[in-house]
């Protein structure tokens, strides 16, 4: 799934594409890398785990800036991802 977000302060648009959302402690996370076309130049994609917030009308996302949620956001992906076949 590819969805196009929007920096509310730059109005800047980014192309990401969705790898998997879950709850853990009470919050939703959502986990995407950034697209880009493949034409072999590129190098090999960064994931990015954001916290997702109530919004009315638009889910909004937002960079999570505490270190130990993003590494329990992390570790709950990870082991998600071991769970589903990936390494």
């Amino acid at each position: 799934m590819l969805a196009v977000l929007v920096d509310v302060n730059s109005r800047r648009e980014y192309y990401m594409s969705f790898i998997d959302s879950f709850y853990t402690m009470g919050r939703e996370y959502t986990v995407m890398f950034k697209y880009e076309p493949d034409d072999g130049s590129h190098p090999e994609p960064e994931i990015v785990i954001l916290r997702n917030e109530p919004g009315i009308g638009e889910r909004i996302f937002k960079s999570i800036k505490d270190k130990r949620e993003l590494q329990n956001a992390f570790d709950v992906f990870f082991e998600r991802f071991r769970e589903h076949g990936g390494l």
